[in-house]
């Protein structure tokens, strides 16, 4: 339990699920799970809570080692009966009783009638041939693909759409008999609530009369390669789709037993190494080799990954590619990483966690990222120990710590993989074209009964799919009608001042620790109307070119660190009771007091 004054209350139950194979069997369970229910056998739970129900959130994710289930309200007697819908459905999904759910959810085959051609159809399906025809998405899983040979750390979580036309309903049952175990779950609550109710209802619907259990979870960790691997991954475009420069080039390296601390520390390196005025991208820019280099760190796997991405790139390039990262990360290695952009990276990451309370669904985030730490490591402590780890790190910056960090994971780690996923034209067409003789040829090989079977199980899951939804079903989950709403307001004390400089000044106290926001406004009154595009362009320059004390590097450096998320933009301000208004000059941003 997490205990805030937050009133947008939350409840989550995760699972431990590993990616055992490419038919996405994982992300088929979660949409079948809140498909419905053996107490509330709705055709979809989660689209009749979200838009008949007092909830704020509501919704289901699956990574690849964990498949989560969080919903919230502001009303806790709300969430209450919401946490205990959510538990009957991972616990008791109506997919026992309803095969439909399943054709649904996953795949099916359908033909209308017997002259019609033979399809195949489903929601999991469908979803992924999309996500798939996403270069970034596919190159992902192509880099997990390199790095974990032989692992199932390298299966797609999300499910290919080849392998999950594979998966049986039979094999989907049993994927559930095997994880979705009372001890191989983790619950969360969050918010200003008397948990004892939850305490109650958990007891009395979900835990008693069962036993713990020893659920042992394998998810494909290996040991470290010693060599470097190379790899070359169609991607499929259509025959007129534009490849010049269409590449994306992945140099990525998996990481091994990384603490918390030091995830901090890689998640700090990334952001450094992501800076225009970082010498990796100056170099990436002058070497021409792709149009966008992307740094990232990724912890969301038992074995992390840091990843250095060349979007838009050529691949014949790859290899210059991955001689310029390592002579720019051997350079730093040896001069060291800028110590002001280092201590402004780590002042603006302190600052986003100061200002955690004033998300929106922070007991919805706060509650996801506990899940997949708690899956890859056991541990539920991340948070508490989240402030000192990044004081720890920050302690640490003037010894070489970010220059040890690369040289351990990066420099001298050889379980690393140069990834190329280039475009193919013309393959689209021919997948599409190698489908449809695949089914056309199963249909030639239909018996006449198997036509019609078909064609009959066709027409019986529309039939089953144009069904109502239980209007009673629905009215139980409406724990609270709108009359009942309750009304939260926050009212905060305006102070106003005049500067000695004949400046308006306007003040708020908020409950936001050490953190303050600022507004600037200047009157652009007196520009003519036919250089207000000139204001436009200086608007969005701003911060951007050297000025007279500074140069842009250094500017840049110093805006992370004193002026977080600088916004500039051209705005007015409207007059109470005219139509008249003042434009204006608005530069917003963020910082921390002191």
């Amino acid at each position: 339990y997490i205990q805030s004054k937050d009133i947008d209350r939350s409840f989550e139950i995760a699972f431990r699920t590993p990616t055992v194979d490419d038919t996405g069997v994982n992300h088929i369970l979660e949409h079948i799970t809140i498909s419905g229910s053996r107490k509330y056998p709705l055709k979809n739970v989660l689209f009749t809570i979200a838009n008949q129900t007092y909830s704020t959130f509501i919704n289901a994710f699956t990574s690849a080692t964990a498949t989560v289930y969080p919903v919230s309200s502001m009303s806790e007697d709300q969430l209450l009966k919401l946490s205990e819908v959510y538990l009957d459905c991972v616990y008791n999904p109506s997919v026992y009783s309803d095969k439909n759910i399943f054709l649904r959810e996953a795949w099916r085959y359908e033909m209308t009638d017997a002259d019609a051609p033979l399809l195949i159809n489903g929601t999991v399906y469908n979803e992924m041939k999309g996500a798939l025809g996403n270069i970034s998405t596919a190159a992902r899983d192509n880099v997990s693909d390199a790095l974990f040979p032989n692992s199932i750390q390298s299966n797609i979580y999300g499910g290919d759409p080849e392998k999950i036309k594979d998966l049986t309903y039979e094999q989907l049952i049993q994927t559930h008999q095997n994880y979705y175990h009372r001890s191989n779950s983790m619950m969360i609550l969050y918010g200003n609530l008397d948990y004892t109710r939850f305490l109650k209802m958990i007891d009395e619907e979900v835990l008693s009369g069962y036993e713990k259990k020893d659920v042992q979870i394998d998810y494909g960790k290996i040991e470290p390669l010693q060599q470097k691997t190379e790899a070359v991954y169609p991607f499929a475009v259509n025959a007129n789709a534009n490849t010049v420069n269409a590449a994306q080039i992945d140099y990525a390296f998996a990481l091994t037993d990384v603490t918390e601390e030091e995830a901090l520390g890689l998640g700090i390196l990334a952001t450094i190494l992501n800076q225009d005025s970082s010498p990796l991208k100056i170099a990436f820019t002058e070497k021409q080799i792709g149009g966008q280099l992307v740094v990232s760190f990724n912890d969301s796997n038992v074995q992390p990954i840091f990843t250095f991405t060349a979007m838009n790139a050529d691949a014949a390039k790859k290899n210059d590619f991955m001689t310029l990262v390592d002579s720019c990360l051997e350079d730093l290695v040896k001069t060291g990483y800028d110590r002001e952009l280092a201590n402004a990276t780590i002042s603006s990451t302190l600052l986003s966690y100061s200002n955690l309370t004033e998300m929106s669904n922070l007991g919805i985030n706060i509650s996801l990222s506990a899940a997949i730490v708690w899956a890859n490591t056991g541990n539920i402590d991340y948070f508490s120990n989240l402030i000192k780890n990044l004081n720890n790190v920050s302690e640490k910056i003037d010894d070489n710590y970010l220059e040890e960090l690369t040289a351990k994971y990066i420099q001298n780690n050889n379980h690393a993989a140069l990834v190329a996923t280039v475009p193919e034209p013309g393959l689209t067409e021919k997948l599409a074209d190698e489908q449809s003789t695949t089914l056309a040829n199963l249909k030639a090989s239909m018996s006449a009964e198997e036509l019609e079977s078909t064609v009959n199980h066709t027409k019986s899951y529309s039939e089953w799919n144009s069904k109502e939804t239980d209007q009673a079903i629905v009215d139980e989950l409406q724990v609270v009608k709108v009359a009942d709403l309750p009304v939260e307001v926050k009212k905060y004390s305006i102070n106003e001042t005049q500067l000695s400089d004949g400046v308006r000044m306007l003040s708020s106290a908020a409950d936001v620790a050490e953190t303050g926001f600022t507004t600037l406004m200047l009157d652009t009154s007196a520009v003519p109307v036919e250089k207000l595009h000139f204001l436009n362009l200086y608007a969005s320059l701003l911060g951007r070119l050297d000025t007279q004390q500074y140069p842009k590097d250094q500017l840049g450096t110093l805006s992370i660190r004193y002026l977080n998320g600088l916004s500039t933009s051209l705005s007015t301000i409207s007059q109470v009771d005219s139509d008249e208004f003042v434009p204006v000059l608005t530069a917003s941003w963020m910082g921390l007091s002191g």
